[in-house]
């Protein structure tokens, strides 16, 4: 009895397979739930359809999870990002709080329930690109090659030098500084800026070590790693991209776990992600004159404040004439955030939209800016039609990374994972920011090059495969 059980393909794990019987598609569950959806849209007026819709993308989220066990695994970080924006739109919905970085009191606006719809999308559309199913992780086929030996080390000596310029100078707790200003203060040679950049995606080549070939390197690395993050103040976002690359990195094995130990899993991954945030609220208390619960609260409202505000302006009408500024800006962009001061692209645009120009013109200067603008900037563009096709845009780019990445993983491509780890980094910014230079610069250009090159004339390659299936990125052409 037990094992038809554990055998059967709609067993429950959890609410979301509750709410979705068994023997419903996935193609029906995805249709019902976009068509709860919509009607809340249409209902947004009404403030119970902001939580109508809520509850639908939860519900949904969590089935895709039962149903694809590496969902939660691989797309973390993308989860993460998915609720924060909604959640600070619905504190900044629901919660009257004067939003400080736009100037402006929050109200009811009815904004929640097409940010929902446009976010479910982006979910959906993983969801139904994984259908196919991702490459499996072989460990044998890791570390093989004096190359990719070869470079881990040199990956770890770079960050062995960081750790060691990092720890000659106080630590950021003692002297009172938050990671900017201490960033400012002690980190201000050329070589550390580039590392302290490259490190979030070089993390990835040493988190592989940890599993396959290197691993003394590997554990050493990442304890090194994490001593530099709490040396320079980092509070939550280096501490996560290290979480998230060991998610990836390990995804495989995760999902092969029984239902009972994913559940404990999860919630140990919340309970984890909960304690980050409380660091870093703990952290932030004792460098401002704010309480921590003060912070998190604003700081909640800042992840959908952007939205909020851009929902409330746009009452509904195009701007298709932004479509060419938008892509003229991505090509003029000014490569740092002080280089774009009056820049009208991406959340650069939301910014001055929402705020006033001298606030923004400052915050631009000091080389800061806000954040989640990215669905803001589609939807004042083309309506909800606009988000929905940045959703498609970008699940459809993630999901081609993350499978060159499993497959650099599994066939141990040191270079090419590098290259597709500082892809994952940048589609997460240009989710979030709406930006995509980076995606064309000169070396995301040269790394396209490497890539197809490396693809289409790799020697491991079996020569009974075809052209064909190098091109369509199968998983057993490598």
């Amino acid at each position: 009895m037990h094992s038809a059980a554990r055998a059967s393909r709609g067993e429950a794990i959890g609410l979301g397979a509750r709410i979705f019987p068994s023997k419903m598609s996935p193609q029906l569950i995805v249709c019902l739930t976009g068509f709860a959806l919509l009607v809340c849209c249409v209902a947004s007026e009404v403030k119970l359809s902001g939580f109508v819709a809520l509850a639908a993308l939860i519900a949904f989220t969590l089935y895709a999870i039962n149903e694809q066990r590496e969902f939660l695994f691989i797309y973390t970080a993308l989860l993460f990002a998915v609720f924060a924006n909604i959640a600070g739109c619905a504190v900044a919905e629901y919660f009257p709080i004067y939003l400080s970085e736009i100037r402006i009191d929050s109200s009811f606006a009815g904004s929640l329930p097409s940010l929902v719809f446009a976010r479910w999308f982006f979910l959906a559309a993983l969801f139904c690109f994984g259908c196919r199913g991702l490459p499996k992780v072989e460990e044998a086929c890791w570390g093989k090659g004096w190359i990719e030996r070869l470079i881990t080390v040199g990956v770890f000596l770079a960050l062995v030098a960081m750790f060691l310029v990092t720890i000659r100078n106080p630590p950021s707790f003692l002297v009172g500084m938050d990671r900017f200003a201490y960033a400012s203060a002690y980190q201000g040679a050329p070589i550390q800026r580039m590392l302290t950049n490259a490190m979030p995606y070089l993390t990835f080549l040493i988190v592989a070590a940890t599993r396959w070939g290197m691993k003394p390197i590997g554990w050493l690395g990442v304890v090194m790693w994490g001593v530099v993050l709490i040396w320079t103040g980092t509070k939550f976002g280096g501490f996560f991209n290290l979480a998230c690359a060991f998610l990836v990195v390990y995804s495989d094995r995760l999902a092969r776990m029984g239902k009972h130990a994913v559940r404990k899993f999860s919630i140990i991954l919340g309970i984890l992600l909960a304690a980050l945030v409380a660091f870093s609220a703990v952290m932030y208390g004792s460098y401002g004159a704010a309480s921590g619960s003060d912070f998190l609260f604003a700081r909640t409202a800042q992840q959908g404040q952007i939205w909020w505000a851009t929902y409330e302006k746009t009452d509904g009408l195009l701007h298709l004439d932004r479509v060419e500024s938008e892509l003229l800006g991505t090509i003029k962009d000014g490569g740092t955030i002080a280089a774009n001061v009056g820049s009208g692209h991406g959340i650069y645009g939301m910014m001055y939209l929402n705020a006033p120009t001298d606030l923004i013109d400052g915050k631009l200067r000091q080389g800061s800016r806000y954040t989640e603008g990215g669905y803001a900037a589609a939807y004042y563009s083309g309506g909800v039609l606009g988000a929905l096709s940045f959703s498609l845009l970008m699940a459809g780019a993630f999901f081609l990374v993350i499978r060159r990445l499993r497959i650099a993983l599994w066939r141990g491509k040191a270079v090419e994972i590098i290259i597709l780890a500082r892809f994952f980094i940048i589609l997460q910014t240009t989710l979030s920011m709406g930006t995509f230079a980076d995606l064309i610069d000169p070396l995301s250009l040269a790394s396209y090059a490497y890539l197809a090159f490396a693809w289409l004339t790799d020697r491991g390659v079996a020569p009974e495969v075809s052209l064909r299936s190098r091109l369509l990125w199968r998983s057993d052409a490598c």
